[in-house]
């Protein structure tokens, strides 16, 4: 007597399986929605760990240990940090009043500007226009919870940094522990050619800041525009965000310039487009090199991406994580043909 084969037969095992791995996806999908700002926290705070790993390795030779090291370059950073917020906040400050209290002034020298050109809408709007129609308490209510929650971010990704830096070696062995072991020769291969990128990409940024900081304030000192090192903290900071930092940058230079003269207002704008050519023509590949080598449409889609999903912050992340995906799409085309180490370096290198 034969017995009956009561099994289930592949096709409904398959198909199970097929949902199973949907379902898990599109919960993975879900959570990481629902867990995107810490995600991009904790995202920030990775790349941000890589670019200083060389740093900590060179003060380790020293060290001999890594904790020592770690600490080093987090006391460094507070006090580069310390003395920047000491030397731009006050002036800042002074600067907010400033503008505050010359803006009428201000106003009238623009109406009449306008007036002189014929331009008489344009004219009577800035006559019209009330400060009050622009700031209101709950702006400032806005204004001053935003300035809190960036302030928690920045503590929360500075600490997250630094244990990371701490653990790096661990967190390096998990990575192998929760991997096949198939892809152990790719990921020796291709996390040193990520580094390399994502690293010098936030240090070429780190570059670019401090040319335009200096520029700036060499320019607004020997223009005689009052506040010239909070201005030029301003410019070094509107650097680091793509496309939109030029006009976050431009706007109170030129305002602050107007309360010297008209002239000294347009000679300001005039050198400020003058430099932003400079910098995305001359300096930035200079910089750069090859480090991202990505298309204008997808420098643009990334930064509309991460703007879309967390704001400013999102779009200072983009760059560098499109460049870092760049690496792997590039990494898995080229070890098709050579080996994993030959196919980073070719990656790394190109």
């Amino acid at each position: 007597m034969t017995r009956l084969d009561l099994s289930p037969p592949d096709v409904v095992r398959v198909t199970a399986l097929v949902v199973v791995t949907i379902v898990a996806v599109l919960f993975g999908v879900w959570l990481l929605v629902m867990l995107r700002s810490l995600v991009l926290l904790l995202g920030l705070a990775l790349l941000l760990g890589i670019a200083l790993l060389p740093a900590v390795n060179g003060l380790r030779r020293l060290t001999k240990r890594r904790l020592p090291a770690v600490l080093l370059l987090a006391l460094g950073l507070l006090a580069v940090l310390g003395l920047f917020g000491f030397l731009v906040a006050p002036p800042m400050v002074e600067q907010g009043r400033s503008l505050a209290n010359d803006a009428p002034a201000v106003q009238e020298r623009l109406a009449r500007v306008a007036d002189a050109r014929g331009w008489v809408e344009p004219r009577d709007r800035i006559r019209e226009f009330r400060i009050t129609e622009v700031v209101s308490a709950d702006l400032l209510v806005k204004t001053g919870l935003g300035a809190l929650s960036f302030l928690i971010a920045f503590f929360t990704i500075f600490f997250l940094i630094i244990y990371f830096l701490l653990d790096v070696e661990r967190l390096d062995q998990f990575l192998y522990f929760s991997t096949p072991r198939v892809w152990h020769p790719h990921l020796r291969a291709l996390l040193p050619a990520v580094q390399q990128v994502v690293g010098g990409y936030i240090r070429g940024q780190a570059i670019t800041s401090a040319a335009i900081a200096v520029f700036a304030f060499v320019m607004l000192t020997v223009l005689r525009v009052p506040n010239a090192l909070a201005l030029a903290g301003i410019a070094a900071v509107a650097d680091l965000i793509p496309l939109a930092g030029i006009f976050i940058l431009i706007t109170p230079m030129v305002l602050a310039a107007f309360g010297v003269s008209t002239p000294t207002a347009l000679i300001v704008l005039g050198l400020m487009l003058a430099y932003q050519q400079f910098e995305d023509r001359f300096l930035v590949p200079k910089v750069y090199g090859s480090t991202l080598r990505l298309p204008t449409i997808a420098v643009v889609v990334a930064i509309l991406i991460g703007a879309q999903l967390m704001g400013i912050v999102g779009a200072l992340v983009a760059l560098p994580i499109a460049a870092a995906l760049r690496v792997v799409v590039e990494y898995v085309a080229a070890v098709k043909h050579e080996p994993p180490a030959a196919a980073a370096a070719d990656v790394a290198s190109s």
